[in-house]
């Protein structure tokens, strides 16, 4: 318990944290809560089953995407510790740097580097910011269109030729002095090297092809899932093409904006891109925190199911966590030192016998 404190209070977690919260403060001040909660409330149970429906689908064809990857890495682990690392990874992504939780799991169950599988989940986070910035280009987004546009082209633009030169330009050289001196620098150092690889398998045509693909369709089940609940909130005028501009420009602003958490920035611009396209305040609101509710609601019940077959894949988990696993390592090196050392001793007292 203490330990969960400490690190809930660092500054690092602490402090998105609190802007996080204050975006949520801000947003609530600026709507008719009362109104806002009266049109959740119109919510159907078939709404509901269709908005869970298409959250399985997301689900799923987000898990077979990681698991391509997966696959593209070498990665050895087994298929269900995969699936239990991806399950709750997207409960945790609303977390501080939570997407990566999944890496973490297959580093402490399974001892899979995680500077290698981090760079898959550094790909799709990429794929989705180019998917959604292409799709607000190519749709739209209401009244902010002319000067979006120019803004996201002029900004590829840029990062494409940053990109370029510091491919360009960039030498590997051995690691200076004050990086191998510290282990916990070097240890960085050492990730880093290994996710320069996983980058390098991934980065290619055909894994790229697929994996962008993968990323078009749940990314367009993500804008379906936000279309029901705009209709499910009484307002029959907005269309399916601005709703899932609306989507993907909150889901690409989120991931670009430089705060380690989406909680908060998602909602602000995606009830500014609502208002952009001229829906009604109150729907705007609405739509950005029911759809917030039920994702995160979604995404645990998929996790709790999956978890319940894959019951098997949470005690290296948990003891790892506690601390107990790395104890009975260590427990286990000393006895095994133990043994080598008394049969040392054994061989030697039988060649003075001898």
């Amino acid at each position: 318990m203490k330990n969960m404190l400490r690190s809930l209070i660092r500054p690092k977690v602490f402090i998105p944290l609190v802007l996080a919260i204050a975006l949520i403060a801000a947003l609530i001040s600026f709507s008719d809560l009362r109104k806002v909660v009266k049109l959740m409330e119109g919510f159907q149970r078939i709404d509901l089953l269709y908005y869970f429906l298409l959250m399985i689908g997301y689900e799923f064809v987000r898990g077979v995407q990681w698991r391509y990857t997966m696959v593209t890495l070498g990665v050895k682990a087994p298929m269900r510790t995969e699936i239990f690392a991806y399950v709750l990874s997207e409960v945790t992504k609303i977390l501080p740097i939570g997407n990566y939780f999944q890496n973490y799991v297959l580093q402490v169950s399974k001892g899979v580097d995680f500077g290698l599988t981090s760079a898959a989940t550094t790909l799709v986070v990429l794929e989705e910011v180019a998917v959604g910035i292409v799709g607000v280009v190519i749709l739209g987004l209401g009244s902010w269109t002319t000067w979006l546009r120019p803004i996201i082209i002029i900004g590829l633009a840029v990062f494409a030729v940053v990109v370029w030169l510091l491919s360009r330009f960039y030498r590997g050289k051995g690691r200076p002095d004050w990086i191998t001196r510290r282990s916990i620098l070097n240890n960085v150092a050492d990730e880093l090297v290994n996710f320069r690889k996983g980058a390098e398998q991934l980065m290619n045509l055909r894994s790229i092809s697929i994996t962008m693909a993968l990323s078009v369709v749940y990314l367009l089940m993500g804008g379906a899932a936000l279309f029901l609940v705009v209709r499910a909130l009484g307002d029959q005028q907005l269309s399916f093409t601005q709703a899932l501009a609306v989507y993907l420009f909150s889901l690409a602003f989120s991931l670009i904006f430089p705060l380690p958490i989406d909680f908060g920035v998602l909602e602000v611009s995606g009830v500014g891109a609502f208002l952009a396209v001229g829906a009604a305040r109150n729907t705007a609101f609405g739509a950005v925190f029911a759809n917030r509710i039920l994702n995160t609601l979604s995404s645990i019940v998929i996790a709790a199911v999956v978890v319940a077959f894959l019951h098997g894949e949470v005690r290296p988990l948990f003891t790892h966590m506690t601390g107990s696993g790395a104890d009975s390592q260590g427990s286990d090196e000393e006895s095994e030192k133990r043994d080598e050392h008394g049969e040392d001793e054994e061989g030697e007292a039988g060649e003075k016998g001898a």
